[in-house]
């Protein structure tokens, strides 16, 4: 299988770490889409797209390549979508691939990893509540919403910072997408939020791209500089 990773910086809310040549998989090509053209050169293994949008919050504006990384990869097998702040090693983008592998048994084609610390929505409201840039987010509201819709909380939380998304180009991808971002538009960018909603609405259980996100070792998440 061919691959491609994207991700994307808006605001400088991250330092770009430089991208390692990757063993035992095929990368056609790796992005980094943001709104600052002074990253063109400055970050190694990274072909920048510059994209302005100033009338949005950055957190809300990298959500587009996030949602719909087939707008940013050519026809390829698969995508791997980054958090601008992780580190990855050699062997990335192997373990994603293996994620989504179409022979691999009961394996839909997206994957993510689990939350390593929460199941409930309520649980993870109160986290982000620590965090300034959730402060004028209605996440309670959010949240009675879903839980007013059916939403079984606890029910199954994933982690977001890593998305492994097989035939990217599919309908059912890019209407996946495309309602993820409706979601953030109208209650706002705590996209975990909305993702297990989702998710559960389609009734779709992803595959693990690997036990833990915080004890994986072919990546790693650094802290955001805001």
């Amino acid at each position: 299988m061919i691959g491609a990773i994207v991700s994307a910086c808006y605001g400088d809310w991250d330092d770009i770490k430089a991208l390692p040549a990757q063993d035992g998989a095929v990368l056609a090509s790796a992005v980094m889409v943001t709104d600052n053209p002074d990253l063109i050169g400055r970050c190694p293994g990274w072909t920048v797209w510059v994209e302005p949008r100033p009338h949005m919050h950055p957190c809300l504006a990298a959500k587009v390549p996030k949602f719909r990384t087939d707008l940013y990869a050519p026809d390829v097998d698969y995508t791997v979508w980054v958090d601008a702040s992780a580190t990855i090693d050699r062997d990335f983008l192997a373990m994603c691939a293996n994620s989504v592998a179409p022979d691999a048994p009961e394996v839909p084609g997206l994957a993510t990893f689990p939350h390593p610390h929460r199941v409930s929505l309520y649980d993870e409201v109160a986290c982000s509540r620590t965090l300034r840039k959730y402060d004028m987010l209605p996440l309670e509201a959010q949240v009675r919403h879903y839980i007013d819709q059916g939403y079984p909380d606890p029910c199954i939380l994933r982690a977001s910072g890593c998305i492994v998304r097989r035939d990217p180009r599919s309908v059912w991808h890019k209407s996946f997408g495309d309602r993820w971002l409706q979601e953030c538009v109208r209650w706002g960018f705590q996209d975990q939020l909305s993702l297990s909603y989702l998710l559960w609405e389609e009734g779709m259980i992803p595959a693990d791209i690997g036990p833990s996100l915080f004890t994986n070792d072919h990546i790693t998440f650094g802290p955001h500089r805001a």
